[in-house]
């Protein structure tokens, strides 16, 4: 088997694994997402602290504004995650994943602007499209409905994914994505360690078992695999494959908790996913 195949292999198996971390949000109640999170984090910067001691790699970054950035992803992606988690807590799971695959067009409105690059005529149409997509996931918009409370949870999370991923690209020549990934974990640690004082919980086996499993099969090692693709995939197919997520989550959840699949998503969710893999296939 070639590297190429090998690594299109490793990658849909990652997918899979990487649909069932929602899961967690429901496996893990009652917890609340800042236990959930603080938890996740201190777990897997711990492994990847411990990898990286192992292969005898230094954390270091010598340049201070490569570690502002660092650090403010770090606190970008622990804002996506305590969103994330809390519109799965309390919305359908395949509702809240369609609004948070609403950010590659975040990112292809942002991303000009921080590099000083050109906006293309055809970002307007894609993003028309993509809004109404999110638009018929809940045409009904009240602020006291949980389905739409999830839905602007999934929506604030992809923002904060969106300008996480910008940032990175700033920092992607000089620091390694795993290096980033440790930096962002070590980040969320500190900031949410507070958490474990302030909102203590019982750690049961179960819970523990989950949160171990969480933190490093469904956190450090999906990140790495992740990253180690990109050896032989572009970004952009890995982006494109990741779309399916949305699908594999929501059908988990389907057998899993009895989910309702409905027609307003399909279409809905066809409209953000197909203006997002538009726009990834129309660059060049």
């Amino acid at each position: 088997m070639s590297p190429r195949n090998r690594a299109l292999l490793e990658f849909f198996f990652n997918t899979w694994a990487l649909a069932i971390t929602p899961l967690f949000a429901r496996w893990l109640l009652p917890l609340n997402p800042f236990q959930i999170v603080s938890s996740r984090s201190i777990i897997a910067a711990l492994f990847l602290v411990i990898f990286f001691a192992a292969r005898k790699e230094t954390l270091r970054v010598n340049d201070p504004t490569q570690q502002r950035t660092l650090i403010i992803s770090g606190l970008l992606m622990a804002g996506h995650w305590l969103t994330l988690f809390r519109g799965l807590q309390i919305a359908p799971i395949g509702l809240v994943f369609l609004a948070l695959y609403f950010y590659p067009i975040v990112i292809m409105l942002i991303e000009p602007w921080f590099f000083n690059e050109k906006y293309r005529w055809i970002d307007l149409p894609i993003g028309i499209v993509a809004f109404i997509g999110v638009y018929l996931l809940q045409p009904d918009f009240d602020l006291a409905d949980q389905v739409t409370q999830g839905i602007l949870w999934g929506l604030t999370s992809g923002v904060m994914l969106a300008t996480r991923n910008v940032l990175s690209r700033g920092v992607a020549q000089n620091v390694g994505g795993l290096k980033q990934m440790a930096w962002q974990l070590l980040t969320i640690s500190i900031v949410l360690l507070p958490i474990q004082f302030l909102m203590p919980y019982e750690f049961t086996p179960n819970r523990i078992g989950l949160l171990i499993i969480l933190g490093i099969g469904f956190t450090a090692l999906t990140h790495a695999v992740t990253l180690r693709t990109l050896r032989h995939l572009k970004a952009k197919t890995v982006g494109l494959i990741s779309m399916s997520l949305v699908l594999y989550s929501s059908l988990l959840a389907w057998i899993l908790f009895e989910e309702p699949l409905t027609w307003r998503m399909a279409i809905g969710g066809t409209l953000i996913l197909g203006a997002a893999i538009y726009n990834a296939l129309s660059e060049k």
